[in-house]
């Protein structure tokens, strides 16, 4: 009996452990993740050359009219110069 329990125990640690990993390399995949998305957001927004004020007046539209999307009209003057 305590040959069993033993047993048990060790691969009762032993799962903790591989748990303990996994759940360390899920947080540092969620970080990949969110730096990859935020590096695609910023392509897509210089794409289409919107500078910061024009991304934050155009953020401001969406959740006044709950997500809707907006469309604005570009500009030369609204142009974002890097």
């Amino acid at each position: 009996m305590k040959n069993k329990l033993a047993k048990y125990r060790a691969e009762r640690e032993k799962n903790d452990q591989k748990i303990s990993d996994l759940q360390k390399r899920n947080a540092q995949l969620d970080e990949l993740i969110r730096i990859e998305e935020n590096q695609e957001i910023v392509a897509m927004v210089r794409h289409e050359g919107y500078g910061p004020e024009q991304m934050a007046a155009i953020l401001r539209e969406l959740r006044k009219r709950n997500g809707a999307p907006v469309l604005i009209e570009k500009t030369e003057d609204d142009a974002y110069e890097e």
